[in-house]
């Protein structure tokens, strides 16, 4: 995949120099610096690549950094002898030859401010030791300094020279102080300015006391040939004074007293680098415990830790394999298809399945009336989980769905009613018996579609509640065109014909001697029995007045309700499809759920804009308008109403 990269030099002042460039995400930094080489005639030694505040590093690539199309890409030319540089660091990494010393300026335990090469920006750290080399004198120039950066201890220490070292900033400056061609320290974050960002040293140019703003040149390195010119200043508050290096024997009498760690932006924005929090962003997946980090495995393709005891199954020590893959990212096996094999062809289960795999009553977006040709189409619908049964539940829970076929002869259907029998012979589904012989497998059925009934009690002579038959959980009914006996079922295939509810069950004895159940079921759905309802799409339909009260009293979305009232002549199909198209979210393409209108009147489900504020995404998905990270979240409660009436079961297991 080709995307489309800005280089910009750090001291250029504008956009216009910016060098564009198409190239693959898998192309490597190296790679990309000798394409840089043959526009700008810039040595690939001399260059530095920066993206998100860090250095690129050249045997990465560009999908690591995870740098998109239109991303801007910044370089500072350095001045430095590769040659000379290479020899230092060999040198330097020879520590037998060096030897402990002592400075004029420094001594071991001082706090100062280093140059870090990755960002070009200065942080806090802690001399730990002093050395030179044994063929060199003592002076300040060849002297080298072992420190430990002050946030991370644990890491191992670094080597830098009495240039990229200095006396840790602790005065911070009033705005009344502050004068044109000063050179102070200042928090700048280049890429998004408003932002917190790094510590770099900083001129003044301009200075606004009225409006309380500071602009100047951000200057980046040690070279200061790196300058990034017009940058203005949100943190004025924290603009501190560059201290200079100060002979040890003109120092004023020390103190104890620790300086404060300066602010930076924090890793983790979810958490905000808390370490008391739980966070599944910058710590385990699974867990999100910021504990046991020395047993955290990082995913090579997505990036995220997880402790080796919360995978599934957990696994006893950390990988020695190069590369390893969380369950999220591993591919299946079978899914390869290696040198000389065919195609292979993987079967899924369907997401909606799932998603529907015990749910009562309706199934949003499918009306009464509703008809399938095959009978394996109504689990690919959710409408019935089960492609070969009669019955679709779970033995805990109760039943969900049945289809009558008709193949009782005593089971008598009055259209709104009808008894449904169980027997011996009766197929069910597995999901709900799972035993294989024939006198647990019927016990097991009856108990189940009993649980639907009011009274959870099953007794031996059956049970039955007419006066509060409403109040049991409801079995949505699937009628099949083999009801040859009956003047109510479909002329083909298959018909949903709504939510009907167990008034009461008894056992028989059946004409054939054997003991069977029946099962009175009564219908109760608010919407027209489909055997009565004519040339339904061609008729106008008519709202509910409940939903006509919460349509006029949703007054954001006016604009919309009229919309869709329009098509109330063309029948209550077009209508709904229209609300669907009028009022799905933008993020999870689903019908909204817990809506949030926002103030350029666009619709998004609470959850979603949730995530996208966790994600650092402060505009509406639909337009882009900016939103405040303070602003309102409160739920149109009129619009909820509204779907949910129009859409029953909208939101379940969301």
């Amino acid at each position: 995949m080709q995307i489309v990269v800005k280089i910009r030099v750090i001291s250029a002042q504008n956009e216009k120099s910016d060098l564009i460039f198409k190239i693959q995400r898998n192309l490597k930094i190296f790679e990309l610096q000798k394409i840089i080489h043959s526009k700008l005639d810039v040595d690939v030694s001399a260059q530095k690549l920066y993206y998100g505040g860090k250095e690129l590093v050249a045997d990465s690539s560009i999908r690591d950094y995870n740098i998109h199309d239109g991303d801007v890409i910044w370089l500072m030319r350095t001045s430095e002898n590769p040659a000379k540089k290479k020899k230092y660091d060999d040198e330097t990494k020879k520590i037998r030859e060096l030897k402990n010393c002592s400075s004029a300026y420094y001594k071991i335990g001082d706090l100062v401010d280093v140059m870090y090469s990755e960002f070009g920006a200065w942080f806090e750290a802690k001399i730990i030791e002093i050395l030179v080399d044994q063929n060199n004198d003592n002076a300040e120039e060849n002297l080298i300094f072992k420190v430990v950066m002050d946030r991370n201890e644990e890491t191992a220490p670094i080597t830098v020279t009495f240039n990229n070292v200095r006396p840790r900033a602790k005065y911070i400056y009033s705005f009344s102080e502050l004068q044109n061609e000063m050179i102070v320290f200042v928090n700048y974050n280049i890429e998004e300015p408003t932002k917190r960002g790094y510590w770099y040293d900083f001129k003044i140019t301009n200075i606004n006391r009225e409006k309380n703003t500071l602009e100047g040149n951000l200057i980046m390195g040690l070279s200061r040939e790196a300058v990034v010119h017009d940058c203005i200043v949100k943190f004025v508050d924290e603009v501190m004074k560059i201290e200079q290096p100060t002979l040890i024997t003109n120092r004023k009498i020390e103190t104890n007293e620790e300086i404060p760690l300066r602010k930076l932006p924090p890793y983790c924005s979810k958490c905000k680098d808390v370490s008391t929090r739980d966070c599944k962003e910058c710590s385990c997946r699974i867990c999100g415990r910021k504990t046991y980090i020395s047993i955290l495995i990082i995913c090579d393709e997505c990036q995220c830790s997880y402790h080796v005891f919360c995978l599934n199954p957990p696994l006893e020590n950390v990988p020695l394999d190069e590369e390893w893959y969380c369950p999220n990212c591993k591919r299946d096996e079978n899914e390869i298809v290696r040198a000389g094999e065919k195609l292979k062809t993987i079967k899924r289960k369907l997401n909606r399945i799932k998603l529907l795999k015990n749910q009562f009553g309706p199934v949003i977006g499918i009306e009464v009336g509703a008809c399938w040709k095959y009978r394996n189409q109504l689990p690919e619908c959710g409408i019935h989980g089960s492609p070969k049964n009669d019955i679709h539940g779970n033995h805990s829970k109760g039943v969900f769905s049945i289809i009558l076929n008709g193949n009782d002869e005593e089971s008598q259907d009055k259209g709104e009613e009808f008894y449904f029998t169980l027997s011996n012979n009766h197929r069910t589904t597995t999901r709900v018996i799972g035993v294989q012989e024939s006198g647990v497998f019927v016990n097991k059925m009856i108990k189940t579609l009993s649980l639907n009934c009011n009274n959870y009690k099953m007794r031996n002579n059956g049970f039955g509640v007419a006066d509060v038959w409403k109040h049991g959980k409801p079995v949505r009914v699937i009628r099949n065109s083999t009801v040859a006996r009956s003047k109510y079922g479909p002329e083909s295939g298959y018909r949903y014909d709504g939510i009907y509810k167990v008034v009461e069950y008894f056992p028989e004895i059946s004409k054939f001697d054997a003991v069977v159940w029946r099962f009175l079921m009564r219908r109760d759905d608010s919407a027209a029995p489909p055997w009565l309802v004519i040339q339904i799409d061609t008729i106008s339909f008519h709202l509910d007045p409940n939903i006509e009260y919460f349509m006029k009293k949703d007054s954001e979305n006016k604009a919309l309700w009229d919309e869709c009232s329009k098509e109330l002549e063309n029948g209550k199909a077009t209508f709904l499809e229209t609300v669907k198209r009028l009022f799905t979210c933008v993020c999870c393409h689903e019908i909204l759920h817990m809506p949030v209108t926002t103030k350029c009147l666009h619709n998004i489900c609470h959850d979603c804009l949730i995530n996208c504020f966790a994600s650092d995404i402060h505009f509406c998905p639909t337009c882009r308008t900016d939103l405040e990270k303070s602003c309102s979240l409160r739920i149109n409660d009129n619009l909820q109403a509204a779907l949910k009436l129009l859409f029953p079961g909208n939101g379940f297991n969301r």
